[in-house]
């Protein structure tokens, strides 16, 4: 009666599951007459274990009741025991609630670890993995809990990063942490699979496992993939110690070019002053005269000989300040080519110190003076290089030793470009080189072409690479320098052909803001600086003559 509320009533078996409010433990469905315990204990079944649901006027609010029913000796009756276990139902509904979040968020923290990119694996006090995420797993080869480090589907090995020093497996980072306390940070070590003999370069952190008591109760440790970075690291370090020796290169190559025009005038000074006619017939004239320095004015006068002693004189005077004239062009361009090379190493230390000086500069007699730097290879060619600046700016602002370098590179690779065509014997053919230069979509622009040999299709763009040459006996730096100088100043180079025997033309966009130019007028409109209104052209040929057209 204190559990159900109701006493004995006088009713029939029948009436009992609506007199007592007697519910399946939804709640809602009364209880069957024949499978109420007390039923079946008569009718000489027993019942164990039975919940039900009792609610009524006088218990409300309801409460489950736990039912056995048992039949009596003699068939006398039955018995039915029943106990309230409403506080241990509701206890262990709000554990299956908590149990039940608690596997939502273990499946959400699983989730969570399995898209982590880094590896996630923990071990217990003895060793024994606790956990391990899909990256650990993918890295490791461990796939199961429960074991040790050893127990995996795929044989490893730990190395350290010389690649052939093994690591001992209590020297790892999260042993090291479950068995000794110990904090690791960052330690790189290099896994070596059966499926991956190369190994994989990880960054390995862990740290043990305390619990509230102080107790170190196992370690965790994350585990990172850098092998990329670890290659793109040595392949970056390759990278400078190579850059410097490109650095050495290309200034050898540039220096290179420079000596040669050196030594063509010094050469000319030297065949000239080691086969003096001039100096000679004039030591002759002496000699004549010497030898009639008692009558040399009748010498001069009467005879046939010594009436030519004054023309001769005159021609010679006049053929000696005319060598005199060559001798001093040839210093004078020595002198430059020698200024040039001091250029070209104090623009490498300048670049060294990320500092560059530019100065305002005139761009058509700036291109002519790195063209005259070449006059002795375009001399032995018989090419003269026609310089076309119409419709681009007067002056721009620049490092001059660097612009004329990267001219030199490329009329010097189009000078290559018309020996190896020349070899060929095309009848009819002429070898021409044109500097053309124009503003296009606020850029500078400056075409170096030529009709030489060609460059083949696949080569357009490789020729720029270094090391990258056709020629035997090449460097392949002079058009990679000429992309880098490019590069550097936000513009860029790039190579036309047809092909092979159909010439090519070298491109130099130069951005006209880094030129201290504004002009964003594309090629035909006005220059920020105008020009005359007539073309200007100017046309160096073979020894360096220029002529106005």
């Amino acid at each position: 009666e204190e559990i159900v509320g109701h006493g004995m009533l006088e009713v029939p078996p029948d009436e009992w599951t609506d007199r007592y409010g007697l519910f399946l433990p939804d709640r809602k469905t009364h209880f069957a007459t024949e499978d109420l315990p007390l039923v079946r204990a008569i009718r000489g079944k027993r019942s164990q274990g039975v919940e039900m649901f009792v609610r009524n006027e006088l218990r409300p609010g309801g409460l489950y009741i736990l039912v056995n029913g048992e039949p009596l000796p003699e068939n006398r009756g039955g018995l039915a025991v029943f106990r309230d276990v409403t506080a241990q139902r509701h206890s262990e509904r709000e554990r299956a609630r908590v149990t039940e979040q608690l596997e939502k968020r273990t499946e959400l923290m699983r989730a969570v670890f399995d898209c982590i990119a880094d590896g996630i694996l923990s071990v217990d006090a003895a060793g024994r993995v606790v956990h391990f995420n899909r990256a650990a797993k993918a890295l490791t080869k461990i796939d199961r809990v429960g074991g040790t480090l050893s127990d995996r589907s795929e044989r490893f090995e730990f190395h350290y990063p010389d690649r052939k020093t093994p690591v001992e497996e209590a020297d790892l980072p999260i042993l090291r942490a479950a068995f000794g306390g110990e904090v690791v940070s960052e330690e790189d070590f290099v896994l070596v699979t059966e499926s991956n003999p190369d190994g994989i370069t990880m960054r390995i952190s862990a740290q043990p496992l305390v619990d509230s008591s102080g107790s170190i109760g196992g370690g965790v440790a994350v585990l990172r993939d850098v092998t990329e970075e670890r290659q793109a690291e040595e392949a970056l370090a390759a990278a400078f110690a190579q850059g410097r020796i490109e650095i050495i290169d290309t200034i050898l190559h540039n220096i290179g070019n420079a000596i040669n025009s050196v030594e063509t005038g010094v050469d000319t000074i030297i065949r000239i002053l080691c086969d003096d006619v001039l100096a000679k017939r004039l030591q002759a004239v002496a000699e004549a005269l010497e030898a009639h320095s008692g009558e040399w004015a009748d010498y001069i006068e009467n005879d046939a000989r010594g009436r030519l002693a004054l023309p001769l004189v005159i021609a010679l005077a006049r053929d000696l300040v005319a060598r005199d004239e060559k001798i001093r062009n040839a210093a004078k361009r020595a002198k430059t080519r020698s200024e040039h090379i001091t250029d070209i190493i104090r623009t490498q230390g300048a670049l060294k110190n990320q500092s560059m000086a530019r100065k305002e500069i005139e761009l058509e007699s700036t291109l002519a003076a790195a063209v005259g730097l070449l006059e002795g290879r375009l001399g032995s060619l018989g090419v003269g290089i026609d310089i076309e600046c119409e419709g681009a700016p007067r002056t721009i602002k620049t490092q001059e030793s660097e612009l004329q370098q990267m001219i030199v590179n490329l009329v010097g690779n189009s000078i290559d470009a018309l020996e190896s065509r020349g070899k060929q014997g095309d009848s009819g053919w002429k070898p021409r080189i044109l500097i053309r230069c124009h503003v296009a979509r606020s850029n500078l622009v400056i075409d170096v072409e030529d009709n030489g040999i060609g460059i083949r299709p696949d080569h357009l763009t490789a020729i720029f690479r270094a090391g990258f040459t056709n020629k035997e006996g090449g460097t392949g730096l002079g058009l990679h320098s000429a992309a880098v100088i490019c590069q550097r100043s936000g513009g860029r180079i790039q190579a036309f052909s047809e092909g092979v025997g159909r010439g090519a033309r070298m491109r130099v966009e130069l951005r006209l803001s880094s030129l201290g130019v504004t002009n964003g007028a594309d090629s035909g409109d006005e220059p920020a600086e105008p020009r005359a209104a007539e073309a200007t052209q100017r046309r160096t040929g073979a020894g360096g003559k220029r002529s106005g057209r």
